[in-house]
């Protein structure tokens, strides 16, 4: 990151030109990898997105750790339960879990004040794991992206009302994740 002083007003102009830039020389610095767009849940007429990436790597690269089965992140992003989408986290928390092999999804949910808390959001998010576990395998196959993903190992992260989310779902379906709040 760049160092600027602030002694005046366009020394803030500055900084905040210099804060951008880098934001832009970070996402323009990683080869990001397409991303792959699964319908998780449908009901009541509405269908339910999950946002996946996986870092293929190429025949070259391939070594012994990386032909092991891929942990899963599961992302749920914040808006205070009424707000935000799948695309809303941090990239570089994408780039660190991509770079070291994990998957990564990240989704949406039924917002409030369209559904409750519980019987929405919160079922939604149950849902997906069990998605995961029981259907992502198959779904990337499906794409042809060729990795194995380990269902035993899945960190469930999130942002705020994401991070609230993940911790009210942590053992919901019979096994352990792992938690990251945000």
């Amino acid at each position: 990151m760049s160092k600027v002083e602030v002694q005046n007003p366009e020394d803030i102009s500055n900084a905040f030109k210099a804060a951008v830039q880098d934001v832009l020389d970070f996402n323009n610095s990683f080869d990001w990898p397409k991303v792959h767009t699964f319908v998780y849940r449908e009901i009541d007429g509405i269908k339910i997105d999950a946002d996946v990436w996986v870092r293929e790597t190429s025949s070259d690269e391939k070594s012994e750790s990386q032909l092991a089965k891929r942990p899963i992140v599961l992302y749920i992003h914040g808006g205070g339960w009424m707000a935000g989408g799948r695309t809303d986290f941090p990239k570089p928390i994408l780039h660190e879990f991509l770079t070291r092999g994990f998957v990564f999804v990240s989704i949406d949910y039924r917002l409030i004040p369209e559904v409750n808390f519980i019987t929405g959001q919160l079922d939604d998010v149950r849902v997906v794991e069990t998605w995961l576990r029981d259907k992502l395998q198959s779904s990337l196959a499906d794409r042809g992206v060729n990795v194995t993903v380990n269902t035993d190992a899945i960190v469930v992260a999130g942002g705020s009302a994401g991070a609230h989310l993940a911790s009210l779902t942590m053992g919901a379906q019979g096994k352990s994740s792992k938690l990251l709040l945000w």
